[in-house]
């Protein structure tokens, strides 16, 4: 066991800041865990979630600052790099569709007039070049009358129709009800949308394409179909050709043909794009075990400016990536260094289909066999609210769920993992547990380690109002929860760290898991 000397003083003058918590723990690490505070956990997220990251979306410039940020931090910390060549980032492929400009054409004619879009005035995104021709009709509703839309450039008037493709006009698309959407066939669809086109995206262009089609689930191309939206303005123009005006196709539901042609033409470029994976290591101080790895791990992006729009994403990740810069902290802090080494991660591309943490198992800078457990924070800064989204009824307040957290994933594999949680809450966390009980499992980064049979543990505090909003803001943030969560993270790790054995994944437990398409078991499992 590896002891750092560090002065009385500062082992009194930590413990005062975090109370009796901090005390409660073993004194192996009861100096690092003092440094979990609030104040610690809220000076990295108001970097992290301030305007100047804007909203850390993977491929923008504010997601290679909050790269920087992190891995300053831990360079500041004495960490060591996690890449073999003495890097902290390891490099993901991540591509940027940008529209050539020069080569935009969005043409309406009768044939004896015509009018032009510009480009400034779509919003939207696309995955690659597009050249459509076909006949302008204007849809509003899900009955087309009769009028077929294959191969027809359809433009879809506010209402109750999906915009055809998988995702529809609106947030959660598709048409009520279900079926086929009316402009399935359609040759391209623009949404007429004057609320919709003032709050969406960016101007055309920058869509993430993946360059890995190894990575199931990840980057998932969407068809233009359904991923533009034009204003009444510029329909107003093509309606204009025909001698009608949004009056006259707006006075009943249905399909109306504008006896015009729509000529559309997209040229786009492919343009590299910062996308990292962050990575450092805390040596353990045991001969051997040093070459096993508790892996503390949280994704960094979020959704990144969407045209004027910050989404600052305070809670979606922020919470977790300042966990994990504060638990870093503690283990670097604390007078004990642990027996097996500590591996910090910040993922890339969480939002985009666990995009990092994929590439980051499906390339791993150490054999995944050395990974002994992941513990994945993601959203772990809020009190939990339940509303339901048709009736805007407050089902389960935040109020009801201050001391709420959610253990996930710990009895799929490990039951080991699982009781070890329970017995560190019981004895000094004292949560609210609530393990398996939201469709979560498949939607954080821990999942990419726990298909190749890593024991995992996610930790979550629920979903709110402000997820995926540009709401998600730092004021929201419960910094005291936060500090208590963090440490005990920080707890667990430390105490799989400091253990002679490792948790195990269990024989059935894994058979499940490989029916589901897992492959290539990890760790050691546990035989009936």
């Amino acid at each position: 066991m590896q002891t750092k000397l560090l002065p009385a003083v500062f082992l009194t003058s930590t413990l005062f800041a975090t109370g009796l918590a901090a005390q409660q723990l073993p004194g192996d690490r009861t100096m690092g865990a003092a440094t979990l505070t609030p104040d610690a956990l809220r000076g990295f997220l108001s970097v992290l979630a301030s305007d100047e990251f804007e909203g850390r979306g993977t491929g923008q410039p504010g997601y290679a600052k909050a790269t920087e940020f992190v891995v300053e931090h831990f360079k500041s910390l004495g960490l060591k790099p996690g890449m073999p060549d003495g890097s902290y980032t390891q490099a993901v492929p991540w591509v940027l569709v940008e529209i050539d400009a020069d080569q935009w054409v969005f043409d309406a004619s009768n044939g004896s007039n015509s009018t032009s879009i510009a480009m400034d005035d779509v919003r939207g995104t696309v995955n690659g070049d597009v050249e459509v021709k076909g006949e302008a009709v204007v849809l509003r509703g899900n009955d087309t009358g009769g009028v077929d839309l294959t191969g027809k450039v359809v433009f879809v008037l506010p209402g109750e129709q999906a915009a055809g493709g998988r995702r529809g006009g609106g947030r959660r698309g598709g048409r009520r009800g279900g079926g086929a959407a009316p402009t399935a066939g359609a040759a391209a669809v623009f949404q007429v949308n004057d609320a919709s086109f003032g709050r969406t995206d960016e101007l055309i262009g920058a869509n993430y394409a993946n360059t890995n089609p190894a990575q199931r689930g990840a980057g998932r191309r969407e068809g233009i179909t359904n991923q533009l939206v034009i204003s009444q303005a510029s329909l107003q123009k093509v309606l204009a050709l025909s001698g009608k005006d949004l009056a006259s196709v707006t006075s009943s539901d249905g399909a109306t043909p504008l006896g015009s042609e729509i000529s559309f033409k997209i040229a786009t470029n492919n343009v590299q794009a910062p996308a990292h994976n962050v990575v450092a290591v805390l040596e353990g101080s045991d001969p051997q075990l040093k070459n096993e790895y508790v892996v503390v791990g949280a994704h960094l992006d979020h959704l990144g400016k969407r045209g004027d729009v910050i989404y600052n994403g305070a809670d979606d990740d922020g919470s977790g990536s300042a966990g994990v810069m504060a638990i870093a902290q503690a283990f670097a802090k604390n007078n004990v260094v642990p027996r097996r080494s500590i591996m910090f991660l910040a993922f890339c591309g969480e939002e985009r289909g666990l995009v990092g943490s994929n590439w980051f198992a499906s390339n791993p800078p150490i054999e995944l066999s050395q990974i002994v457990v992941e513990l994945q924070v993601d959203m772990i800064g809020r009190d939990e609210e339940q509303v339901n989204r048709r009736t805007g009824e407050v089902e389960e307040s935040a109020a009801d769920n201050t001391n709420t957290l959610h253990l996930i994933g710990t009895e799929k594999l490990s039951p080991d993992l699982h009781e070890l949680c329970l017995r560190l809450n019981t004895d000094r966390a004292n949560f609210e547990l609530e393990w398996d009980e939201e469709d979560v499992y498949y939607r954080s980064d821990h999942f990419s380690f726990a298909k190749y049979g890593v024991p995992i543990a996610f930790f979550f505090t629920g979903f709110h109002r402000d997820y995926h909003q540009a709401t998600d803001t730092i004021e929201k943030i419960n910094f005291e929860k936060l500090a208590r969560i963090s440490q005990y993270v920080y707890d667990i790790g430390f105490e799989i760290a400091q253990s002679d054995t490792r948790p195990m994944i269990e024989a059935d437990l894994w058979e499940k898991m490989e029916r589901k398409g897992s492959t290539n078991p990890a760790g050691p499992i546990k035989k009936k």
